[in-house]
């Protein structure tokens, strides 16, 4: 894998803020203090939407689905930060909602890395989003508008872009916000994990592992009882930094047990990711296999080693801002672990040179 996607995909995939900063481009961004070039239209491309603001195309009904593509279009927009411009050839849609509505703009399966914004009638930015897939079902960095509200009788516009020049075929939804299911866990039979309040400025010394290399990169040791067996409550959620948003990751180790085979479940009040990571490298770790986790749902995932082997393991939210539909910047998760080594039950914290030191 080349070094340029490794770091892609270790900041999308990982790190706490935003992922915007680590877009993986079919061509090189300008400088951000520069004025990018514009990109004339082909004229030889026969355009399914618009092509400037004044083109939008009108949306004639509510849902709305519908594919194309950004190749041949003009490089327009977008230069608002989402945290970072997209700039990319643009594809205009304009829709006038009848009512207050919270819509909801998905872009899944399209295959580039694409942008989406939604802009008010003064062309000011009301919602965006440049990565929130990461899957072999979607796409790698396509985006998703989760919830976005409309007013009643005012127009909007729907820009479908790429970032730093990437062009290709997209999947346009656009339907009615559908609020996830909310569930409260019973979190009192799990060992606790025990990491400080999340606030905003916070910095994570206690199991951020790769994600905190001013700590160490500290991990926490996930151990098994008599059995092999852990019930792991943790905790996970969102800070600001720097007026930026942030989640917390929360990094694990854990070790075989005889059979080579860990079962993980992962339970979380909010959508979440559970990887497992390899190589054991903070320089180059990268996702060995996935589970994307639905609220309220129990996803699972098994990994396997040599016994009395170390392996790397990842529990985070999916997205990096608050949702709208969840009170609180923190959630509960149960992480449910079968086939570690034999031992008493305990949690600790390990920082990256402990673990290191197995494999001297």
């Amino acid at each position: 894998m080349k070094s340029a996607t490794i770091l892609a995909i270790l900041c999308i995939i990982f790190c706490l803020s935003s992922p915007a900063q680590a877009q993986t481009t079919s061509a090189t961004p300008p400088p951000r203090d520069s004025t990018p070039i514009i990109t004339p239209p082909d004229p030889n491309i026969l355009l399914q939407g618009g092509d400037t603001w004044d083109e939008a195309f009108l949306i004639p009904e509510f849902p709305f689905f519908t594919t194309g593509t950004t190749i041949g279009y003009t490089t327009n927009c977008c230069v608002e930060m989402c945290p970072y411009e997209a700039w990319g050839p643009a594809v205009f849609y304009t829709y006038t909602a009848p009512e207050d509505i919270i819509v909801q703009v998905d872009l899944c399966g399209s295959n580039y890395d694409t942008g989406l914004y939604i802009f008010d009638e003064n062309h000011y930015v009301v919602a965006c989003n440049i990565d929130f897939y990461f899957d072999d079902e979607c796409g790698v960095y396509v985006s998703k508008i989760e919830d976005a509200y409309l007013e009643a009788e005012q127009t909007y516009f729907i820009v479908v872009t790429g970032m730093g020049g990437s062009t290709g075929d997209y999947i346009f939804d656009m339907t009615e916000y559908q609020p996830p299911v909310e569930c409260v866990l019973d979190v009192s039979n799990g060992i606790m994990e025990g990491e400080p309040p999340l606030f905003d400025g916070y910095q994570d010394s206690f199991n951020g592992g790769c994600n905190s290399p001013e700590f160490d990169n500290p991990f926490q040791e996930l151990v098994g009882d008599p059995t092999g067996h852990l019930s792991f409550a943790g905790v996970s959620g969102w800070f600001m930094v720097s007026y930026n948003s942030n989640r917390d990751t929360d990094w694990f180790t854990a070790e075989f047990g005889p059979s080579g085979i860990i079962d993980v479940a992962l339970l979380p009040e909010v959508e979440s990711y559970l990887f497992e990571l390899a190589p054991q490298d903070c320089q180059n770790v990268a996702v060995a296999q996935s589970q994307f986790v639905e609220s309220c749902t129990e996803g699972t995932m098994q990994v396997s080693g040599e016994p009395g082997s170390i392996v790397w393991l990842w529990v985070g939210p999916s997205i990096f801002t608050q949702p709208s539909y969840h009170p609180d910047n923190e959630y509960d998760y149960l992480l449910t672990l079968d086939g570690l080594q034999q031992g008493p039950v305990a949690i600790e914290k390990r920082a990256w040179d402990s673990i290191r030191a197995i494999y001297r």
